[in-house]
């Protein structure tokens, strides 16, 4: 029981975190992306305008959490009027460490 609720408060902190730092980044705007972390796994989930922001939102959260795994399930931003949205999903694997 107490392992759960220690694994509960260190995926809150970790929420926390990885939020404050993607607020505090002066170059991405991250109004449209939430931050949960489950099992110490962080999911970013939300709509960014472009792949280049959703590169930068996976290098943000894993700088502030450091080699934890971390799931981006975006979606895209095509176009201006009448957009269409393409879904990406990225893991950790497949981005820039930095």
């Amino acid at each position: 029981m107490a392992a759960q609720s220690s694994a509960a408060l260190s995926d809150e902190r970790l929420r926390a975190r990885v939020t404050r730092a993607l607020g505090a980044d002066p170059y991405f705007y991250g109004a449209h992306v939430t931050v949960s972390v489950h099992n110490g796994v962080v999911e970013l989930d939300g709509v960014l305008p472009s792949e280049l922001d959703l590169l930068s939102a996976v290098r943000i959260a894993r700088k502030s959490v450091g080699r934890r795994r971390v799931q981006g399930h975006i979606l895209i931003e095509l176009g201006e009027q009448n957009a269409r949205w393409k879904p990406l999903t990225l893991n950790s694997a497949s981005a820039v460490e930095r």
